[in-house]
């Protein structure tokens, strides 16, 4: 018996310890930009041994070799000698390839298709958008299992699960808010993101908080061998983007975008006639990064980011109105994050990478009337939350074999979701308000045996405090990989998640349509369970790629809304207007087609699902089809290089009509408290919840880029042109009961009229385009020579 544990023991050992190899691990650039490289393969040139860099572009690695091969798509493959360099740190710099239809070489961490996808930069670039400005979130919509809510919306709904319950990570720091325009854009900028990978399965034990998605972004570092810019003009905006060096070892990335018609629409409101009050809205966004390389082994990063909407009214002028009324109103909402984050390397086999931040989301509502006889009021309305979190993770390599992720995660939040304040004659203040302490510890284990088999085992302990509530939770998350080889790749996957804090959206409003509620005593923390499995194969030396899977997802303990329609001003009873420990059931079924390269590229996606929820006061207890349930949803998108200046794309989606609660008749109902002598007003009778289903919604978008250089000064330059809604489909909005075909939707009378159903459609075909130069130190250092003084007045020394 003891030789048989001996023998076990070292059997283990084996796998774990290896004799007369080197321990090198480093950080892989683009030599031009330097810039990391995501994902870029790291081979030894003997054995099997291989990596993959992360997404702070570092690798560890355990061989025999005395050369490493490094390479990635669209660089040039590079071999390094590391016969001196043991437990060395490598700063590797591949150059960017001419030939973009290299073979390279797939490294021991596949591609996970269908769970875990990754988006490139220049698909989102080149996806048509409204206005020819692309957009990340929007982009996301080609890839299967992902939607939106509707045509006004890139508020995402992945694999039926709730808007709310998706993470949006900025260099892994949490932003709350991440549309503008009441959702039609985002407020993440493509010109500085390096890289979009969207988890909708087989979340890495790292991740909690979110039931339905992790969108991870990262952001670029800025170019550290030279000043650059860009500026941009579209339809919506302007944009500004600048990146250099601010030292020897330190570099800087801004970005700015602010709307450019706010003055117009506060003009077209005054002059119009039929409206009664002048507005302006608008947006803005600005980010900043620092990037400081301490040394060879110590990197640190600083990251500002400040964005927000706001929309002001006024009343007009009224001849009829003698007292001379002033009716105000201001909004504003958006999100504020600063953090500063240490990436570490302690040893060739051990890294690590901390962040702490600080974010805050808020709504804030203005409403003000006086007039020259009375004083009047003020009221202000306010929901937040603040929060201050500190994320550390590291990562073991005990060998090329076995890996181990470790990490801390603790955040304190301020929820506020309402505070009213009332100024006038009749003054009052509410405030509901909560502190939220959210600690976590993960561990995963990384194994890759048998040189065919990988298995990620995690495991995450959570521990929330609210007053008056503490809930211990365990979330054991498994992912599992079966490399067939010629015959492809099977991905398998379990995960049990948690969600702490609920989103509510108020529709029917451009504005005040996002508030977070805490879990507390009546609203109970949300789960989720999730089982995946998938097949994939690459053919033509990873130009073509099919994935195939199916998935289940099981919810518990959800909240909505009692009513479809609330103010989000009524929160102060929240217990009115949610209904709590509700279940949801997703299934379906994922297929893509990707072309990775080559002069057409592009994707083919299909998602086949159903999503239903059950709660007790709803549809009489029970299950409903879910609000953004749509069973067939396909899209194609498809990008061609025409020559070296033109490229060609297009963009075509079918989904399936949304559904919606029908009316089956009408009836009276006695009202006592009526002031103006009717007792009864009339109401329409609902039928099941969600029973009936919309028009189905397709759409053809196409666009052209254009890439040449400027006349004067030979600045590159590009043209974006877009045509949005190519065929002019209606699609529908939503539908609504009007006794005419205006806009106007129902609401009760005293008396029995005919009423027939509308559909409201948003958008028309809109054609768009964009402008964007590039520049440099020189050119800069030019234009403000020639915008001299001296220059101006002709003088010369």
């Amino acid at each position: 018996m003891k030789k048989r544990y001996g023998s076990i023991i070292l059997l283990l050992l084996s796998v774990t310890i290896s004799y007369a190899q080197t321990n090198v691990s480093g950080y892989v650039y683009d030599a031009k930009t330097k810039e990391t490289i995501i994902g870029a393969n790291v081979l030894d040139t003997i054995g099997n041994a291989g990596a993959s860099t992360n997404t702070q572009g570092y690798f560890s690695l355990s061989t025999q070799s005395s050369v490493l091969k490094i390479s990635f798509i669209g660089y040039k493959t590079s071999y390094v000698d590391i016969s001196t360099n043991n437990d060395a740190v490598l700063n590797i710099y591949l150059e960017a390839s001419v030939e973009q239809l290299q073979q390279v070489e797939v490294s021991a961490q596949i591609e996970n298709y269908m769970n875990a996808p990754k988006l490139d930069m220049k698909d989102i670039k080149r996806l048509p958008a409204i206005g020819g400005q692309p957009d990340v979130l929007r982009a996301t919509r080609i890839l299967p299992g992902i939607q939106t809510q509707n045509e006004m919306s890139s508020m995402l709904v992945i694999r039926g699960g709730d808007p709310g319950q998706n993470m949006y990570l900025l260099d892994d720091t949490e932003l709350l808010s991440v549309n503008h325009l009441g959702g039609i854009m985002s407020v993440f900028n493509p010109d500085i993101i390096k890289d979009v990978r969207i988890y909708k399965g087989g979340f890495p034990a790292k991740y909690g908080g979110k039931l339905s998605s992790i969108v991870d972004i990262t952001q670029r570092t800025g170019n550290s061998d030279e000043f650059k810019g860009a500026f941009g003009v579209g339809i919506t905006d302007l944009s500004l983007s600048l990146e250099g060096k601010l030292g020897e070892n330190t570099t800087y990335i801004f970005n700015g975008r602010k709307t450019v018609f706010d003055a117009l629409l506060y003009g077209m409101s005054s002059i119009m006639d039929g409206n009664e009050s002048k507005l302006f809205y608008g947006f803005y966004d600005a980010s900043m990064k620092i990037s400081w390389t301490a040394n060879d082994k110590n990197k640190f990063h600083f990251n500002v980011f400040q964005g927000d909407d706001y929309i002001h009214t006024m009343n007009k002028k009224n001849e009829y109105d003698k007292a001379n009324s002033k009716v105000k109103g201001k909004n504003h909402w958006g999100n504020f994050m600063l953090a500063g984050s240490w990436n570490s390397i302690l040893s060739s086999k051990v890294f690590g990478r901390t962040v702490l931040s600080y974010t805050r989301y808020r709504v804030r509502d203005f409403q003000s009337y006086n007039n020259d006889t009375i004083n009047g009021y003020e009221k202000t309305f306010l929901s937040s939350v603040d929060n201050l979190s500190l994320n550390s993770n590291w990562n073991f390599r005990i060998s090329n074999a076995w890996r181990i992720d470790a990490g801390v995660h603790s955040s304190f939040g301020y929820y506020t979701p309402y505070r009213y304040k009332i100024e006038g004659e009749s003054s009052s203040f509410t405030n509901v308000s909560n502190e939220v302490l959210n600690n976590a510890v993960s561990l995963s284990n990384n194994l890759n045996l048998f040189d065919f088999f990988t298995a990620d085992i995690g495991l995450r302990a959570s521990n929330y405090s609210y007053t008056g509530v503490n809930e211990f939770s365990l979330e054991p998350r498994l992912d599992m990989n079966v490399n067939m080889k010629d015959w492809g790749r099977i991905n398998m996957n379990y995960m049990h998640v948690s969600q702490m804090s609920h989103l509510f959206l108020s529709p029917g409003t451009i504005y005040v349509n996002e508030t977070w509620l805490p879990a507390s005593k009546g609203i109970p923390v949300s789960k989720s369970k999730q089982y995946s499995a998938s097949w994939s194969k690459s053919f033509h030396n990873n130009m073509f790629v099919f994935s195939l899977g199916a998935y289940q997802k099981d919810m518990s303990d959800l909240i909505t809304a009692k009513s479809v329609y609330f103010d989000a001003t009524s929160l102060e009873k929240w217990e009115n207007i949610v209904e709590t420990n509700g279940f949801g059931t997703v299934q379906g079924i994922e297929l893509m087609i990707k072309k990775n390269h080559g002069r057409w590229t592009g994707i083919i996606s299909y998602h086949l699902s159903q999503a239903t929820r059950q709660f007790e006061n709803i549809n009489g207890g029970e299950a409903y089809l879910y609000e953004f349930n749509r069973p067939h949803d396909f899209s194609i998108f498809a990008s061609y290089e025409l020559n070296e200046k033109w490229t060609f794309s297009a963009a075509w989606c079918y989904q399936s009509g949304l559904p919606y609660t029908p009316v089956i008749g009408r009836q009276m109902i006695f009202d006592p408290n009526h002031e103006d002598g009717y007792n009864y007003y009339e109401a329409f009778i609902y039928g099941e919840r969600n029973s009936e289903k919309m028009k189905a919604f397709h759409r053809l978008d196409i666009g052209f880029t254009y890439k040449t250089v400027t006349k004067k000064r030979k600045l590159p330059c590009e043209w974006t042109f877009s045509l949005y809604n190519a065929y002019n489909r209606h699609n529908p909005n939503y539908y609504y009961y009007n006794n005419n075909d205006g806009p106007e939707i129902y609401s009760p009378t005293q008396q029995f009229v005919h009423y027939d159903m509308y559909q409201m459609s948003i958008f028309p075909i809109i054609p768009g385009v964009s402008y964007k130069v590039y520049f440099g130190k020189e050119d800069v250092k030019s234009k403000f020579e020639k915008l001299s003084l001296k220059n101006w007045l002709k003088y010369e020394n």
